[in-house]
């Protein structure tokens, strides 16, 4: 079981950001490498041990959990399409309610 994400790249909620995982520590710990953040921050690569709950819940039971891809390629692909703007204005995503009579 912990083999299965030896190699994947994630993203993580902040304080984090993303990177890979490098190895299998034990059955509930990785040892995961950071990358620089995604959005272009200056920041060294460091390596760290995190649990494998942490990763899945979040920290203290916060539902904030990892994603994670095959490649940094498909990392990138997925932050683009989160962060970047359309260049029409008029695509931009927006509520739309159900209701009837709602603005």
């Amino acid at each position: 079981m912990t083999a299965i994400l030896i190699g994947k790249y994630f993203l993580a909620p902040p304080p984090y950001a993303a990177g890979v995982i490098e190895a299998a520590v034990d059955d509930a710990h990785y040892l995961v490498r950071y990358d620089a953040y995604p959005n272009g921050r200056d920041a060294p690569e460091a390596l760290a041990v995190v649990m494998l709950s942490e990763m899945l819940t979040g920290r203290d039971g916060e539902r904030l959990h990892w994603l994670f891809f095959d490649s940094a390629e498909h990392r990138s692909k997925y932050w683009a399409w989160v962060t970047e703007l359309p260049d029409n204005p008029r695509e931009k995503p927006r509520v739309v309610s159900i209701r009837e009579g709602s603005p």
